[in-house]
């Protein structure tokens, strides 16, 4: 009996540890939000609400591009906030990507965004920060360079 509840807890703890992206070789495709969760609507005035509702259905559907050289492509609905050209970093002390221009990351100048990565239920969610919406996103294509 011991030695069951010994493999069990060792397919649980593996499960656990293979359901978190711990390094940047697993964040490589393109990543697609299925759902939104924004906590901005709590704090906005009810006549407001429309808007902010309006604004997270603009933003599901927005895929993320992680290229193998370090390229990043963001597209959403709002095309004026599509990210064409772009270099991404996984930083494992914070669990987070940092996102900056092309022509930024090498002066290391300011940032485009920074966006944390948790696992939520079983589910990667990414959180931009400075933002109140949490992402649900899935790995939609592995190696596949996004067409603009």
């Amino acid at each position: 009996m011991k030695k069951i509840v010994v493999v069990i807890q060792l397919m649980l703890i593996f499960s656990v540890a293979k359901s978190q992206i711990t390094k940047s070789e697993e964040l490589i495709g393109k990543w697609k939000t299925v759902s939104v969760n924004s906590t901005i609507g709590q704090y906005v005035e009810p006549e407001f609400k429309d808007r902010s509702d309006s604004l997270v259905k603009l933003i599901n559907g927005t895929e993320f591009q992680f290229n193998k050289d370090g390229s990043f492509s963001m597209k959403i609905s709002i095309t004026a906030l599509n990210v064409k050209k772009a270099h991404w970093e996984f930083k494992k002390e914070t669990n987070s990507i940092l996102i900056q221009e092309l022509n930024d990351y090498k002066k290391n100048k300011s940032l485009l965004m920074e966006i944390e990565i948790k696992m939520i239920d079983g589910k990667i969610c990414f959180f931009p920060l400075e933002s109140f919406s949490a992402f649900e996103v899935q790995k939609v294509e592995s190696f596949k360079p996004m067409l603009n």
